[in-house]
C-alpha cells in the first residue's frame, strides 16, 4: 500500500482477527529522501525520522495484532547500502552487515531484495543518461534536458544516480567473469555494474567476514531466539539522538538490544537497563 500511510487504514486489511491479510508492505521508508517537488528532488532527513518510523510501525503492529513486512529495498527502489548507509569503499563493507542486521531484529517477515546480500550498491554517478532505461528518469529528463540551467539538470542527474529504480535492477553480480555471470550474451538487457569484480557472489560465499555470512548470522540468531527478536515487544532508546539508533526487543524469556552508530558518539548517550551477556557484535 505504497500511498497509504495512515496505519488505523492499513491494520483494518491485516489484523489477524480480521484473518483478511497475513502481512502489509508500508512505504514510509521509501519516501525519506523525497524532496517537495517529488522523487527526483532533494532532501536531506535526519536519522530521528527514521527511528519514529520504524517506531511507530513496530509498537503499532505489536499493540494492534497487526505484523509489518520488513524490507529496505525492493525492484522500484535504490539500493539499501546507498540509500540507507555508506557505499564508499571505507564504510561499504560495514554498512552493507549494518542493513543486514536492522531489519532482521525487528518484529515482522524480512524481505532479502536480490544482490542486497551481497551489498550491491547504486549505479556510479559517472553513468551517461544513455545507460539508463527507468522510464520514470527518462521521462523526467526527457521535460529538463533542453533547459539552460545547468546547475539543475546537474542536480537533476545526481538525484537519478540516487534515487532511479535502475540502480536495483542492474543484472545481478554473479562472479567476476564477463557480464558478472549473469549471462553469456555479448550484451546483456542493461549495462552491469562497474563493481562487480569486487562485489560477487561467488567471491562471498567462502569468506565469513564479508556480507553474505552476515545475512546468514543475522537469520540464524532471529531464528534461535525468535521469542524474542519475532515476536518480542519493541522499544526504541533514545529516539531524539541523530547519533544513534537504538532499540530493546523483549520477550517473557529474552532480551535483546541493538545499538547502531553513525558517527563520533560522546558519552551524551546512555543505555537503558544493566549489563548483559554480548552474544554477538559487528565491527564491520
Amino acid at each position: 500500500m505504497s500511498c497509504v500511510h495512515n496505519e488505523k487504514e492499513l491494520i483494518k486489511a491485516v489484523a489477524a482477527d480480521r484473518a483478511e491479510l497475513a502481512i502489509i508492505f508500508h512505504f514510509e521508508l521509501m519516501y525519506l529522501d523525497h524532496g517537495v517537488d517529488g522523487k527526483f528532488s532533494p532532501k536531506a532527513w535526519p536519522l530521528s525520522e527514521l527511528k519514529t518510523k520504524v517506531n511507530k510501525w513496530q509498537r503499532f503492529m505489536y499493540d494492534n495484532n497487526g505484523w509489518n513486512a520488513l524490507y529496505l529495498g525492493n525492484h522500484d527502489q535504490p539500493r539499501a547500502v546507498s540509500r540507507f548507509a555508506h557505499d564508499g569503499p571505507e564504510y561499504r563493507q560495514a554498512s552493507a552487515k549494518l542493513i543486514a542486521i536492522f531489519p532482521a531484529f525487528q518484529a515482522g517477515t524480512p524481505f532479502i531484495y536480490q544482490g542486497q546480500e551481497i551489498g550491491m550498491t547504486n549505479v556510479p554517478i559517472e553513468w551517461d543518461m544513455k545507460d539508463y532505461k527507468d522510464i520514470d528518469c527518462l521521462n523526467h529528463w526527457d521535460i529538463h534536458k533542453d533547459s539552460a540551467d545547468e546547475a539543475s539538470k546537474s542536480l537533476f542527474k545526481e538525484e537519478y544516480q540516487k534515487k532511479s529504480r535502475d540502480n536495483a535492477r542492474t543484472p545481478m553480480q554473479w562472479d567476476d567473469s564477463p557480464h558478472a555471470g549473469f549471462t553469456t550474451s555479448s550484451t546483456p538487457w542493461m549495462r552491469v555494474h562497474d563493481n562487480y569484480k569486487d562485489i560477487n557472489a561467488a567471491s562471498q560465499v567462502n569468506d565469513p567476514t564479508l556480507v553474505f555470512h552476515m545475512y546468514r548470522l543475522a537469520l540464524e540468531k532471529r531464528k534461535e531466539h525468535k521469542d524474542t527478536l519475532v515476536y518480542g515487544d519493541f522499544e526504541l532508546v533514545d529516539e531524539e539522538n541523530d547519533k544513534i539508533f537504538a532499540y530493546k526487543r523483549f520477550a517473557s524469556n529474552g532480551e535483546a538490544a541493538l545499538v547502531v552508530c553513525t558517527g563520533d558518539v560522546d558519552d551524551s548517550f546512555q543505555s537503558q537497563g544493566g549489563a548483559g551477556d554480548v552474544d554477538w557484535e559487528n565491527t564491520g
